[in-house]
């Protein structure tokens, strides 16, 4: 069995709101490819990985008819339930 740890926060302790907003895009760094190491690699053409073992699930709703229905009281020392 796993051990769990669960860990609450109040809403006032999470701080502001972020303010996000557009800017310019901007490239910080950038690393050239070098010739002499292209040999170790190899090429994989298509890259596609297939697992069979992955659990399918679907999910289905269904609208039903409701039913009318009320509600009955009865005392117990009468000798019967509703």
């Amino acid at each position: 069995m796993a051990d769990q740890h669960q860990y609450a926060k109040k809403r006032k302790e999470f701080g502001r709101h972020p303010q996000f907003d557009d800017t310019v895009t901007k490239i910080v760094g950038s690393v050239m490819p070098n010739p002499n190491q292209k040999e170790l690699y190899q090429l994989r053409d298509p890259n596609k990985l297939i697992l069979d073992n992955i659990p399918q699930f679907s999910e289905h709703r269904v609208n039903t008819e409701r039913i009318p229905t009320h509600n009955r009281g009865m005392k117990h020392v009468v000798g019967g339930w509703p």
